[in-house]
C-alpha cells in the first residue's frame, strides 16, 4: 500500500488507492458542521490519538480481512463520566462521505457507545482517558477504502472529534522510479517520481476514469498529490507521469519519541 524511497536524503512516502463509483443516494446529515479530517470540535477534549495493534505507526491503515487494529483514544480534560459514542462513515477518494448505505460496508453496527473509560491518577491535570477499538465484536468492515470516524457526546449532533482512518486491499502492484526533476532550476532540492501500476486479476473497464494516485510526502495532507490518473498503458502497466506533478520539496521527517520509557535517577 505503501513505499518509502530514498534520495540524497529527501524522504517521501506514497499512497494508492483504487477506486470504482457506485451509484446509489445516501449521506449522513449532521446539525453540525462536521469537517471530513482529523479535527477536535470542543475545548475540553485533548491528545486524541489512532495507534495500529498498538503501536506508534505513521498512518492509521489496516488490511481488509487481516488480525490488524486500530486503537482510537482521547483525554476528556472535565475528568468526569460522560456517554461518548462512534459512528464510522464510508469516504470517497476526496474524504467525503460515499453515496453508500452502512450495510454495504459494515458488518453488524456502524455506531456504538465507547465502553472503555479510565480515570487518570497522580496527574497535575485531571482527566478521563477513552479509547476503543476497530474492529471490533461490533464493527467490521466489508470493503476497503478512505473511512471517518465520528465520536460525539450523547446525542449525534454534539460531536467532538474526527478521525480518519484507510482499509486497504492488496489486490495491486506498485513500482517506483525517481527521475530526474523537471524543475532544472530547483534540481538537488527536489525529489520526482514516476509510478507504474500492474492491477493483477483485476477488473479495470475504465482505468482513465477508475483508478487514482495519491501521494503523500511522510504522511502529510497540506502538500500531498491527489487524483493523478495513468496517462498511458505500456506492456500492460498503467503509468503515471506527470512531467514534474510528482515532485516534493527535500525534508527531513519527524519521528515519534516517548521519553516515558526513560529512567529517571534521584537528585544527589
Amino acid at each position: 500500500m505503501s513505499r518509502r524511497l530514498n534520495f540524497e536524503k529527501m524522504k517521501f512516502k506514497t499512497t494508492f488507492y483504487i477506486m470504482t463509483i457506485l451509484l446509489l443516494s445516501f449521506s449522513p446529515i449532521y446539525t453540525q458542521k462536521i469537517e471530513y479530517r482529523d479535527q477536535i470540535y470542543v475545548d475540553n477534549l485533548a491528545t486524541p490519538q489512532v495507534l495500529k495493534n498498538g503501536q506508534v505507526y505513521p498512518s492509521p491503515i489496516i488490511e481488509l480481512g487481516s488480525r490488524d487494529f486500530l486503537t482510537f483514544s482521547f483525554d476528556d480534560l472535565d475528568a468526569d463520566e460522560k456517554d461518548y459514542y462512534y459512528k464510522v462513515i464510508h469516504c470517497d477518494k476526496d474524504w467525503n462521505p460515499s453515496d453508500l448505505i452502512s450495510i454495504q460496508y459494515i458488518d453488524g453496527f456502524e455506531e456504538e457507545q465507547i465502553d472503555d473509560y479510565k480515570f487518570s491518577v497522580g496527574t497535575l491535570i485531571q482527566f478521563t482517558h477513552y479509547y476503543f477499538s476497530l474492529p471490533n465484536r461490533y464493527t467490521n468492515f466489508k470493503i476497503s477504502g478512505n473511512y471517518i470516524v465520528i465520536i460525539y457526546d450523547e446525542k449525534p449532533e454534539n460531536v467532538v472529534l474526527t478521525r480518519r482512518f484507510m482499509v486497504y486491499e492488496d489486490k495491486a502492484r506498485l513500482s517506483i522510479q525517481n527521475t530526474p526533476p523537471s524543475d532544472v532550476e530547483n534540481f538537488l532540492q527536489k525529489q520526482q517520481m514516476q509510478v507504474r501500476l500492474n492491477p493483477g486479476d483485476l477488473n479495470v473497464i475504465d482505468p482513465f476514469n477508475d483508478i487514482f494516485l495519491t501521494v503523500q510526502q511522510n504522511n502529510r495532507s497540506d502538500n500531498q498529490k491527489s487524483n493523478i490518473s495513468p496517462k498511458f498503458l505500456r506492456e500492460g502497466l498503467y503509468v503515471f507521469d506527470d512531467f514534474g506533478t510528482i515532485s516534493f520539496w527535500g525534508n527531513n521527517e519527524f519521528r515519534y519519541f516517548d521519553t516515558r520509557s526513560l529512567p529517571a535517577k534521584d537528585p544527589i
